[in-house]
Protein backbone atom coordinates (compact mmCIF):
# COMPACT_ATOMS: atom_id res chain seq x y z
CA UNK A 1 0.00 0.00 0.00
CA UNK A 2 1.45 3.44 -0.98
CA UNK A 3 0.86 6.13 2.24
CA UNK A 4 0.44 8.61 0.01
CA UNK A 5 -3.26 7.11 -0.62
CA UNK A 6 -5.44 10.42 0.64
CA UNK A 7 -7.48 9.48 3.84
CA UNK A 8 -10.62 9.47 2.14
CA UNK A 9 -9.29 6.30 -0.41
CA UNK A 10 -8.15 4.43 2.58
CA UNK A 11 -11.20 4.86 4.20
CA UNK A 12 -13.28 3.93 1.02
CA UNK A 13 -11.09 0.80 0.09
CA UNK A 14 -10.08 -0.40 3.64
CA UNK A 15 -11.81 -3.31 5.24
CA UNK A 16 -11.66 -6.27 7.10
CA UNK A 17 -15.18 -8.44 7.21
CA UNK A 18 -13.79 -12.26 7.62
CA UNK A 19 -10.69 -14.21 9.04
CA UNK A 20 -7.74 -12.24 10.28
CA UNK A 21 -4.45 -11.49 7.59
CA UNK A 22 -1.69 -13.73 7.88
CA UNK A 23 0.94 -10.82 8.11
CA UNK A 24 1.18 -7.67 9.70
CA UNK A 25 -1.00 -5.00 7.51
CA UNK A 26 -0.65 -1.62 9.46
CA UNK A 27 -2.67 1.07 7.38
CA UNK A 28 -1.73 4.70 8.13
CA UNK A 29 -4.41 7.73 9.67
CA UNK A 30 -2.95 10.92 9.01
CA UNK A 31 -4.04 12.60 12.19
CA UNK A 32 -3.02 17.06 13.35
CA UNK A 33 -0.38 15.52 16.52
CA UNK A 34 0.84 13.27 14.14
CA UNK A 35 0.03 9.77 12.21
CA UNK A 36 -1.09 6.43 13.62
CA UNK A 37 -1.22 2.99 12.31
CA UNK A 38 -3.99 0.31 12.18
CA UNK A 39 -3.19 -3.41 11.54
CA UNK A 40 -5.75 -4.63 9.46
CA UNK A 41 -3.94 -8.38 9.80
CA UNK A 42 -5.21 -8.14 13.93
CA UNK A 43 -9.32 -7.58 12.95
CA UNK A 44 -11.34 -10.24 15.08
CA UNK A 45 -14.94 -9.64 14.60
CA UNK A 46 -17.73 -10.98 17.43
CA UNK A 47 -20.97 -10.00 16.04
CA UNK A 48 -21.59 -6.15 15.81
CA UNK A 49 -18.19 -5.16 17.57
CA UNK A 50 -14.61 -5.71 16.65
CA UNK A 51 -10.97 -5.87 17.82
CA UNK A 52 -7.91 -3.97 16.27
CA UNK A 53 -4.34 -3.22 17.14
CA UNK A 54 -3.77 0.38 16.86
CA UNK A 55 0.00 1.68 16.66
CA UNK A 56 0.69 5.31 18.08
CA UNK A 57 3.92 6.14 17.65
CA UNK A 58 6.12 9.04 19.58
CA UNK A 59 9.50 10.59 19.72
CA UNK A 60 10.88 10.13 23.41
CA UNK A 61 12.83 13.74 23.19
CA UNK A 62 13.14 16.92 21.58
CA UNK A 63 14.47 17.51 17.75
CA UNK A 64 14.90 15.59 14.46
CA UNK A 65 17.72 12.79 15.65
CA UNK A 66 14.84 11.56 18.93
CA UNK A 67 14.75 8.24 19.32
CA UNK A 68 10.81 7.14 18.25
CA UNK A 69 8.82 4.70 20.69
CA UNK A 70 5.14 3.34 19.99
CA UNK A 71 2.50 2.44 21.88
CA UNK A 72 0.86 -0.37 20.41
CA UNK A 73 -2.78 -1.09 21.82
CA UNK A 74 -5.57 -3.23 21.15
CA UNK A 75 -9.07 -1.81 20.97
CA UNK A 76 -12.06 -2.95 20.73
CA UNK A 77 -14.93 -0.84 18.60
CA UNK A 78 -18.97 -1.12 18.17
CA UNK A 79 -19.83 -1.18 14.13
CA UNK A 80 -23.55 -0.05 15.47
CA UNK A 81 -23.12 2.54 18.09
CA UNK A 82 -19.73 4.62 17.18
CA UNK A 83 -18.47 4.06 20.45
CA UNK A 84 -15.38 2.37 21.67
CA UNK A 85 -16.31 -1.06 23.67
CA UNK A 86 -14.96 -0.72 27.52
CA UNK A 87 -11.46 -0.21 28.27
CA UNK A 88 -7.93 -1.25 26.26
CA UNK A 89 -7.34 -4.93 26.11
CA UNK A 90 -3.59 -4.73 26.57
CA UNK A 91 -1.13 -2.36 25.44
CA UNK A 92 2.70 -2.91 24.27
CA UNK A 93 5.41 0.03 24.20
CA UNK A 94 7.86 -0.80 21.19
CA UNK A 95 11.02 0.54 19.96
CA UNK A 96 11.89 1.23 16.12
CA UNK A 97 12.99 -1.89 15.99
CA UNK A 98 9.29 -3.51 16.77
CA UNK A 99 11.23 -4.67 20.45
CA UNK A 100 9.20 -5.06 23.06
CA UNK A 101 9.86 -2.29 26.06
CA UNK A 102 6.83 -3.13 28.41
CA UNK A 103 3.57 -4.49 27.92
CA UNK A 104 0.08 -4.10 30.34
CA UNK A 105 -3.07 -6.01 30.75
CA UNK A 106 -6.26 -5.13 30.00
CA UNK A 107 -8.35 -2.13 31.89
CA UNK A 108 -10.63 -3.51 34.20
CA UNK A 109 -13.52 -1.36 32.88
CA UNK A 110 -16.65 -2.58 30.64
CA UNK A 111 -18.40 1.36 29.73
CA UNK A 112 -18.77 2.03 26.30
CA UNK A 113 -18.60 5.37 25.14
CA UNK A 114 -18.47 7.69 22.23
CA UNK A 115 -16.04 8.66 20.05
CA UNK A 116 -15.66 12.25 18.31
CA UNK A 117 -15.47 13.68 14.52
CA UNK A 118 -11.54 14.29 15.31
CA UNK A 119 -9.63 10.45 15.86
CA UNK A 120 -8.70 7.35 13.97
CA UNK A 121 -11.85 5.61 15.02
CA UNK A 122 -13.69 7.16 12.61
CA UNK A 123 -11.99 5.78 10.00
CA UNK A 124 -11.02 2.36 11.13
CA UNK A 125 -14.77 1.82 11.77
CA UNK A 126 -16.10 2.64 8.49
CA UNK A 127 -13.58 0.51 6.81
CA UNK A 128 -13.33 -2.43 8.72
CA UNK A 129 -17.38 -2.74 8.83
CA UNK A 130 -17.62 -2.18 5.52
CA UNK A 131 -18.76 -6.32 4.48
CA UNK A 132 -17.73 -5.00 1.00
CA UNK A 133 -14.43 -3.57 1.57
CA UNK A 134 -10.89 -5.55 0.29
CA UNK A 135 -8.34 -4.35 2.16
CA UNK A 136 -4.74 -3.46 0.33
CA UNK A 137 -1.55 -4.87 1.68
CA UNK A 138 -0.18 -2.67 4.26
CA UNK A 139 3.25 -2.53 6.16
CA UNK A 140 5.16 -3.69 8.89
CA UNK A 141 5.52 -2.88 12.21
CA UNK A 142 9.08 -1.66 11.50
CA UNK A 143 8.53 0.08 8.48
CA UNK A 144 5.32 1.80 10.19
CA UNK A 145 7.81 3.11 12.80
CA UNK A 146 10.08 4.36 10.16
CA UNK A 147 7.26 5.86 8.24
CA UNK A 148 6.18 8.25 11.56
CA UNK A 149 9.53 9.17 12.76
CA UNK A 150 9.81 10.45 9.53
CA UNK A 151 6.74 12.42 9.75
CA UNK A 152 7.43 13.30 13.31
CA UNK A 153 10.09 14.85 12.50
CA UNK A 154 8.95 17.45 10.47
CA UNK A 155 6.61 20.20 11.36
CA UNK A 156 3.01 19.35 11.22
CA UNK A 157 0.52 20.78 9.22
CA UNK A 158 -2.52 22.81 11.32
CA UNK A 159 -5.62 21.12 11.97
CA UNK A 160 -8.54 21.82 9.67
CA UNK A 161 -11.07 22.64 12.31
CA UNK A 162 -14.66 23.30 11.24
CA UNK A 163 -15.57 24.75 14.55
CA UNK A 164 -18.26 25.20 16.44
CA UNK A 165 -22.11 23.40 15.99
CA UNK A 166 -25.36 25.34 17.01
CA UNK A 167 -26.00 24.53 20.38
CA UNK A 168 -28.10 21.66 21.03
CA UNK A 169 -32.04 22.62 21.63
CA UNK A 170 -32.49 22.09 25.58
CA UNK A 171 -33.30 18.91 27.39
CA UNK A 172 -36.68 20.11 27.87
CA UNK A 173 -37.78 21.69 24.27
CA UNK A 174 -40.13 20.11 22.45
CA UNK A 175 -39.25 17.20 20.25
CA UNK A 176 -41.28 13.89 19.03
CA UNK A 177 -38.22 11.24 19.67
CA UNK A 178 -39.37 7.95 18.39
CA UNK A 179 -37.10 4.72 19.08
CA UNK A 180 -34.94 3.32 16.23
CA UNK A 181 -32.93 0.36 17.65
CA UNK A 182 -33.20 -1.03 21.09
CA UNK A 183 -30.97 -3.08 22.45
CA UNK A 184 -31.90 -5.27 25.69
CA UNK A 185 -28.56 -6.83 26.30
CA UNK A 186 -26.79 -3.24 26.43
CA UNK A 187 -29.47 -1.06 26.81
CA UNK A 188 -28.75 1.24 24.36
CA UNK A 189 -31.11 3.13 22.00
CA UNK A 190 -31.40 5.24 19.66
CA UNK A 191 -34.31 7.67 18.71
CA UNK A 192 -35.02 9.45 15.70
CA UNK A 193 -36.81 13.47 16.41
CA UNK A 194 -39.56 13.45 13.82
CA UNK A 195 -40.35 17.18 14.92
CA UNK A 196 -36.96 18.64 13.29
CA UNK A 197 -37.03 16.01 10.02
CA UNK A 198 -37.27 18.26 6.58
CA UNK A 199 -36.88 16.71 3.65
CA UNK A 200 -37.02 18.05 0.03
CA UNK A 201 -37.06 15.18 -2.72
CA UNK A 202 -34.40 12.42 -1.72
CA UNK A 203 -32.49 14.60 1.02
CA UNK A 204 -33.31 14.46 4.63
CA UNK A 205 -31.70 16.04 7.31
CA UNK A 206 -32.21 14.93 11.09
CA UNK A 207 -31.75 14.41 14.64
CA UNK A 208 -30.68 11.34 15.90
CA UNK A 209 -30.61 10.79 20.17
CA UNK A 210 -27.92 7.99 21.18
CA UNK A 211 -28.20 6.64 24.42
CA UNK A 212 -25.62 3.99 25.91
CA UNK A 213 -26.40 1.42 28.97
CA UNK A 214 -24.44 2.27 31.79
CA UNK A 215 -22.12 -0.22 32.48
CA UNK A 216 -19.68 1.56 35.60
CA UNK A 217 -19.00 -0.17 38.51
CA UNK A 218 -21.30 1.27 40.79
CA UNK A 219 -19.63 2.89 44.12
CA UNK A 220 -17.01 2.53 45.73
CA UNK A 221 -15.52 2.73 42.05
CA UNK A 222 -15.34 5.86 40.14
CA UNK A 223 -18.17 7.42 38.39
CA UNK A 224 -15.84 8.48 35.67
CA UNK A 225 -17.64 11.02 32.60
CA UNK A 226 -17.99 9.09 29.92
CA UNK A 227 -19.80 10.23 26.66
CA UNK A 228 -22.80 7.78 26.76
CA UNK A 229 -24.98 10.36 24.92
CA UNK A 230 -24.99 11.84 21.90
CA UNK A 231 -27.37 14.31 19.81
CA UNK A 232 -26.23 13.80 16.14
CA UNK A 233 -27.68 15.91 12.99
CA UNK A 234 -27.18 14.35 10.12
CA UNK A 235 -27.61 14.78 6.25
CA UNK A 236 -29.43 11.62 4.13
CA UNK A 237 -29.56 10.58 0.86
CA UNK A 238 -32.86 8.30 0.35
CA UNK A 239 -31.93 7.64 -3.00
CA UNK A 240 -28.05 6.35 -2.38
CA UNK A 241 -28.93 5.47 1.06
CA UNK A 242 -25.90 7.46 2.87
CA UNK A 243 -25.27 9.15 5.80
CA UNK A 244 -23.13 12.48 6.47
CA UNK A 245 -22.77 13.30 10.14
CA UNK A 246 -22.92 17.59 10.06
CA UNK A 247 -23.19 17.96 13.75
CA UNK A 248 -22.21 16.36 16.95
CA UNK A 249 -22.48 16.83 20.87
CA UNK A 250 -22.13 14.15 23.67
CA UNK A 251 -23.57 14.14 27.42
CA UNK A 252 -22.09 12.11 30.49
CA UNK A 253 -24.58 10.21 32.20
CA UNK A 254 -25.10 13.42 34.20
CA UNK A 255 -26.39 15.23 31.57
CA UNK A 256 -22.96 17.25 31.07
CA UNK A 257 -22.62 18.55 27.67
CA UNK A 258 -19.63 18.55 25.58
CA UNK A 259 -18.44 20.59 22.96
CA UNK A 260 -21.07 20.97 20.32
CA UNK A 261 -18.42 19.65 17.35
CA UNK A 262 -19.43 21.12 13.56
CA UNK A 263 -16.54 18.80 12.12
CA UNK A 264 -18.31 16.43 9.75
CA UNK A 265 -17.83 12.76 9.63
CA UNK A 266 -16.76 10.56 6.54
CA UNK A 267 -20.16 9.82 4.57
CA UNK A 268 -21.43 6.34 6.10
CA UNK A 269 -23.51 3.80 4.01
CA UNK A 270 -26.21 1.54 5.03
CA UNK A 271 -24.01 -1.26 4.50
CA UNK A 272 -21.18 -0.31 7.04
CA UNK A 273 -23.23 1.46 9.48
CA UNK A 274 -26.18 -1.01 10.86
CA UNK A 275 -27.66 1.62 12.83
CA UNK A 276 -27.67 4.12 9.80
CA UNK A 277 -29.51 1.43 7.68
CA UNK A 278 -32.36 1.81 10.36
CA UNK A 279 -32.29 5.44 10.72
CA UNK A 280 -32.69 5.70 6.75
CA UNK A 281 -35.65 3.30 6.90
CA UNK A 282 -37.67 5.19 9.20
CA UNK A 283 -36.43 8.88 8.19
CA UNK A 284 -36.88 7.89 4.41
CA UNK A 285 -40.23 6.25 4.96
CA UNK A 286 -41.61 9.00 6.26
CA UNK A 287 -43.70 6.55 8.77
CA UNK A 288 -43.48 8.55 12.36
CA UNK A 289 -43.87 5.74 14.92
CA UNK A 290 -47.45 5.80 17.25
CA UNK A 291 -45.16 6.35 20.24
CA UNK A 292 -43.22 9.19 20.79
CA UNK A 293 -41.28 11.28 23.63
CA UNK A 294 -42.34 14.79 23.80
CA UNK A 295 -38.53 16.15 24.76
CA UNK A 296 -35.12 14.56 25.06
CA UNK A 297 -34.88 14.42 28.54
CA UNK A 298 -38.09 12.04 28.36
CA UNK A 299 -36.73 9.87 25.71
CA UNK A 300 -33.77 9.78 27.98
CA UNK A 301 -35.94 9.10 30.86
CA UNK A 302 -37.36 5.88 28.75
CA UNK A 303 -34.00 4.43 28.30
CA UNK A 304 -33.23 4.65 32.03
CA UNK A 305 -35.95 2.75 32.76
CA UNK A 306 -35.27 0.10 30.61
CA UNK A 307 -32.02 0.27 31.82
CA UNK A 308 -31.32 1.45 35.21
CA UNK A 309 -28.06 3.84 35.60
CA UNK A 310 -25.70 1.57 38.39
CA UNK A 311 -24.79 4.62 40.59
Amino acid sequence: MSFGKSLSVLAMSVGIAGSALAEESFQRVALPGGPIYWDASSIKRNGDNFEVDVLQPYLTGAGAGAPVRGSLTRHRLSCVWNASVGGALGRRTVDAQARVLDKSGAEPFSQSSFYGPHGWQVVVTQAVCDPLAVAPKGVGLVQAMADARSILSTKSAPSSDAGRAPDAPAAAAAARFGVVREEKSTGNMSFLDWSRLTRTGDKVSVQVLDVLGDDTPPPPEPQWNYSVIALRTLALDCKSRTLTQTAYVTFTKFLDPGFPDAKPWPVRTAENWPLGAQILDAACSGKEPDKTFPTRAAAIAHQRSQHPLRK
